[in-house]
């Protein structure tokens, strides 16, 4: 397999909400729009009373959504923000009257935390923010206390300034980047991993044609491995010059590329429109997996019994991408691989044929050489010459060698229709062609690596001779009667200890006088001695101001007046006071949190249903029993280890170093996550 295979390896998450949990992955999830907004750049308007909104949210359960998204607030281009308090008139009525009436998951498009937590009251299962926390990030501590799922939606600045925002060199890097840092806050905020999906944010502070790149590199959020959301639906984006204003085949286009590219889920207004696109791009995208892992097993095994090596074609990972992409080049076409050379023995010719025919080969006797062809054609078949030999005699020595009766075997390859496997014949180890070079002697057939002729033989140990011959030399003296190393002569000895100079004549400089009777250091002159301790002034002459007072006589700091003083402890009154309400009653005597009516109790453990009832389905056979995965019908069981046939002539398989690495992927380094 030279060429890429590109394929859909979306992996499966299980999306824990409030009350339910939704399997992701296995088919594509459809999440329908419910503007009750009069300012919506698709559908403003249409929605806002609270009767037509319940009757489009029952539509579109009819024509098979998974989850409805409701929105009272337009983050369109150049919408404008509304309060708090507006924004929840709008949605209560409506929550009023899907609650409990619908029974798909509710998610809310919010980005206020007060909004958000008063929703949760009303069935909200999902918070869907679309300024990824950046906004209000207390929106994260309220899904994390009221276990509700949260989309993580990207978005660049705010809707007022989207126009004016410069382009991103690595747009689709930059939004991994930032989706990275959004759902790290969201961890640390409390929520679960397995509660949290991703939305890339298309249009969301994009520009047009950055928008076509992220759908094109949608691949790359696997990475952040989370669920991937993606909603295109009637973008300006998709909008083209001359496409007659149909948005909704646009829309399509947009969506089947975001499946196929690994999203989760799509966000779309038309729901019926889309739920058959969805259909039909997860069915491709489920057959090309199936088609192509089909392929590479096929390879494999063709590679292995072939004696060559087999190479992976799909992607592996996240970051795998189509060769037009620039991750990988396509490799070039290899040229027709001649077959190995048949020895073809009298009598055999028909089976060769069929042999040469089951390989492709064409294959038959003829008299022209394979000299005559051009080599990636023909390869001309040895054959085996046998020596005549006189009646009832051994053939003699140089008797003349007669070729057999049957005619040689050229074997030709047919005419190439279809690009090469990329199965040649393995290179030759490092660079080298040994051509015609005889096979290597046997190990007791080898002569030395080098020869010393008639070289005598080495001397035993004890009759050798000293590796360094010093001739005459004297021999070492004692070390007692050894000589100093340096000969210093006739110098007189150093003088004794005692009778040593200073390393430093002073001459007849005077002795240091005594203590007492030094100068001082710092000669004042005639200034007078300073005055005993008691003689002198204060640092600071307060003049005339009154002695302070003995403390008994001392007045209050603050004086509070006639203010009459505090009652004794015992008689204060309380804090608060609460009137004639009730005293609480014990606490054997307190009613529950929570009434549930005439709710049967519910039944013991052992008296559940299981939570899946398979109904007849038949028990599963023993083990023994069961069929084998993979019938092989009637192929012949393989020859024994030691039966096997060598290799052949032709070119050793490679080593292990040519060899791709098998098994797993290598994974992504590790990352601490919160």
């Amino acid at each position: 397999m030279g060429h890429w295979k590109f394929t859909m390896n979306r992996k499966i998450y299980y999306w824990k909400l409030r009350t339910t949990e939704l399997q992701l992955g296995e088919r594509t999830l459809v999440m329908g729009v419910l503007n009750i907004t009069p300012d919506s750049f698709s559908d403003g308007g249409r929605f806002l009373d609270p009767d037509r909104a319940y009757a489009r949210a029952v539509e579109m359960e009819e024509q098979g959504v998974d989850i409805i998204d409701i929105g009272a607030e337009s983050t369109g281009p150049e919408s404008k923000r509304i309060s708090a308090d507006e924004e929840w008139q709008r949605l209560v009525p409506v929550l009023r009257r899907l609650r409990g009436n619908v029974s798909v998951p509710l998610s809310l498009d919010t980005y206020k935390s007060e909004i958000a937590e008063r929703a949760l009251e009303y069935g909200i299962e999902i918070l869907n923010d679309p300024s990824g926390l950046t906004f209000d990030a207390g929106l994260a501590k309220v899904a994390a206390n009221g276990n509700a799922g949260l989309i993580l939606n990207h978005m660049r600045g705010t809707p007022e300034t989207w126009g004016s925002l410069p382009p991103l060199p690595d747009v689709t890097g930059s939004v991994v980047k930032d989706l990275d840092a959004t759902t790290s806050r969201a961890r640390r905020a409390g929520v679960e991993k397995n509660r949290i999906v991703v939305d890339p944010g298309l249009g969301f502070g994009k520009r047009k044609e950055q928008n076509s790149e992220i759908l094109a590199q949608l691949a790359r959020l696997a990475e952040l491995d989370y669920p991937v959301l993606a909603a295109p639906s009637r973008k300006g984006f998709l909008i083209h010059a001359g496409d007659g204003g149909e948005i909704i085949f646009s829309t399509a286009a947009a969506v089947t590329a975001a499946i196929l590219h690994g999203a989760h889920m799509v966000r779309v207004h038309d729901v019926k429109e889309m739920r058959a696109v969805v259909l039909v791009a997860d069915e491709i995208a489920r057959l090309g997996t199936v088609a192509v892992k089909a392929e590479e097993e096929a390879d494999e095994r063709a590679g292995r019994a072939r004696g060559g090596t087999f190479r992976a074609a799909s992607p592996r990972g996240p970051k795998g991408l189509p060769a037009y992409m620039g991750e990988e080049k396509r490799q070039p076409m290899r040229p027709p691989m001649a077959k190995p050379a048949v020895t073809a023995e009298p009598g055999s010719l028909p089976n060769l044929v069929e042999m040469a025919k089951a390989e492709g080969i064409v294959a038959g006797p003829t008299t022209e050489r394979a000299t005559d062809l051009p080599v990636t054609d023909a390869v001309e078949a040895p054959v085996k010459h046998e020596i005549a030999a006189p009646a009832g005699g051994e053939p003699p020595v140089n008797a003349p060698v007669v070729p057999p009766v049957t005619p040689p075997v050229v074997v030709r390859r047919a005419p190439q229709t279809a690009p090469s496997k990329g199965w040649g014949a393995a290179p030759a180890a490092k660079g080298r062609d040994f051509g015609d070079r005889p096979p290597r002697p046997s190990f007791g057939d080898r002569g030395p690596r080098k020869d010393f002729g008639d070289r005598p033989a080495r001397p035993p140990f004890g009759d050798r001779g000293p590796r360094q011959d010093f001739g005459d030399r004297p021999s070492r003296p004692p070390f007692g009667d050894r000589g100093p190393r340096k000969d210093f002569g006739d110098r007189p000895a150093g003088p004794p200890f005692g009778d040593r100079g200073p390393r430093k004549e002073f001459g007849d400089r005077s002795p240091r006088p005594p203590f007492g009777d030094r100068a001082p250091r710092k000669d004042f002159g005639d200034r007078p001695a300073r005055p005993p301790f008691g003689d002198r002034p204060p640092r600071k002459d307060f003049g005339d101001r009154p002695a302070r007072p003995p403390f008994g006589d001392r007045g209050p700091r603050k004086d509070f007046g006639d203010r009459p003083a505090r009652p004794p402890f015992g008689d204060r009154g309380p804090r608060k006071d609460f009137g004639d309400r009730p005293a609480r009653p014990p606490f054997g005597d307190r009613g529950p949190r929570k009434d549930f009516g005439d709710r049967p109790a519910r039944p013991p453990f052992a008296d559940r249903g299981p939570r899946k009832d398979f109904g007849d389905r038949p028990a599963r056979p023993p083990f023994g029993d069961r069929p084998p995965r993979k019938d092989f019908g009637d192929r012949p069981s393989r020859p024994p280890f030691g039966d096997r046939a060598p290799h052949g002539d032709g070119p050793p398989r490679g080593g292990f170093s040519n060899r791709p690495p098998q098994g797993r992927p290598p994974q992504r380094p590790f990352r601490k996550r919160p």
